[in-house]
């Protein structure tokens, strides 16, 4: 069998088919040399602004009809139906030790990713949208005005260019501490 002329159908094929693969492998070459952008879903929990990583959050839905589980603390707002999955329905605000969160047109419950292992949602006061920490300057960590219960799940904190405050939040911390899993009331 002979080889094919080179300006037959089969030899220019390969010939894009190996400029393909040149461009697809320079690209990826490229994306692993570039920076690595991570946003984060910003959230603000009563007065305070949040940035929680995308990787342990789910779907973020509105707050939805929620029943009232007897002899739990009051943070444990109660259990919801999502599509069929019973969900633990947690106030954030009132977890963090501030008032309870008013549940309006612009509050909004953030599932936690199933990764995590807990089937649970926090009630935000209102979700801002996503936040690159590459935008941000970090900021030296302060624990003033910080809710206790959130300095133990807080990884740091950011300013944005109008120097508001940010604090990132650890959601694999909070899923896995006995504080966050422990609903029921003495």
């Amino acid at each position: 069998m002979s080889a094919p002329a080179p300006n037959s159908p089969d030899n220019s094929q390969r010939n894009r088919l190996r400029e393909f693969q040149a461009r697809i492998a320079q690209r990826i070459r490229d994306a692993q040399s570039a920076a690595v952008a991570h946003p984060k879903l910003a959230v603000r929990c009563g007065s305070l602004n949040l940035l929680l990583p995308l990787a342990s959050t789910g779907e973020i839905i509105s707050v939805p009809a929620v029943t009232k589980v007897p002899r739990t603390l009051p943070w444990y707002e109660g259990l919801a139906n999502v599509r069929g999955s019973l969900i633990g329905v947690v106030d954030l605000c009132r977890y963090f030790g501030m008032d309870a969160t008013p549940t309006d047109s612009t509050s909004r419950v953030i599932l936690l990713a199933p990764a995590l292992g807990v089937n649970a949602g926090l009630i935000a006061t209102r979700v801002l949208g996503l936040r690159n920490v590459e935008d941000l300057r970090a900021a030296e960590f302060h624990a003033d005005g910080l809710p206790e219960a959130a300095t133990h799940v807080a990884l740091g904190s950011w300013r944005d260019g109008s120097g508001g405050q940010w604090t990132e939040l650890s959601l694999e911390a909070l899923a896995a501490s006995d504080g966050f899993l422990q609903i029921g009331a003495a």
